[in-house]
């Protein structure tokens, strides 16, 4: 099958490429901020100073593992293996990964392989790789919309909170001060109220204060 087919390429020539280019991750990261500088503003480490950074290291071992976690489960186990990349979407949100992002990541792995085959890099080769990279790219992208709608929900929903619980611009209640304190004066109007012996106040009596989370 098709499908079968693309994963033993791809698993067969990212052996090879790793293999060939030791230092693949940091071609990958140099061509990475290449393409988008803004981009390492999501990671935590410098890129001026990749080989010395122990979360740089860090991270390049967790990028590798999942990678070939993912492409292994291509293999036989693709369907189940997919919840796995959806969380893994919403995961990368958090840190500000845009689906845009997952669209450069892609290219640049496809650039990486074929700088690492040269001459060699096919057609059925770039093919392969575009096919196995959609089926890990995809999943993630849904998770990365899945998590901005919840937090475009989770926005609107406070905004509609805070706007029920604001106070509405009342009418001022006069209030005579008596016995040290506050109580409110039935006889008393806008017209002839005292200053010195009466405050308006709210009608309900409150001071409200709110934020968005």
């Amino acid at each position: 099958k098709a499908h079968e087919k693309n994963v033993a390429i791809v698993l067969d020539t990212w052996a090879q490429a790793v293999k060939a280019v030791p230092e693949w991750h940091e071609l990958f990261f140099t061509e990475l901020s290449h393409r988008d500088p803004k981009i390492f503003d999501l990671y935590s480490f410098d890129i001026s100073q990749l080989s010395k950074n122990e979360l740089y290291r860090r991270h390049i071992k967790m990028l590798r593992d999942a990678l070939e976690q993912a492409l292994t489960n291509l293999k036989d186990n693709y369907k189940a293996y997919i919840p796995n990349l959806v969380e893994l979407g919403e995961y990368h949100f958090t840190f500000g990964v845009t689906r845009a992002h997952v669209e450069l990541l892609v290219e640049v792995f496809i650039w990486l392989l074929c700088a690492a085959f040269n001459t060699r890099w096919t057609a059925d080769m770039e093919k392969a790789w575009r096919y196995c990279l959609g089926l890990v790219g995809a999943p993630m992208v849904e998770g990365i919309t899945n998590a901005e709608k919840k937090n475009q929900k989770a926005a609107a929903k406070a905004t509609n909170k805070k706007d029920k619980k604001a106070p509405k611009h009342a009418q001022q209640q006069n209030v005579k001060l008596e016995s040290g304190s506050i109580k409110q004066d039935p006889t008393s109007t806008a017209a002839t109220r005292s200053v010195k012996t009466s405050v308006g106040v709210n009608a309900n009596g409150n001071k409200y204060h709110s934020s968005l989370i």
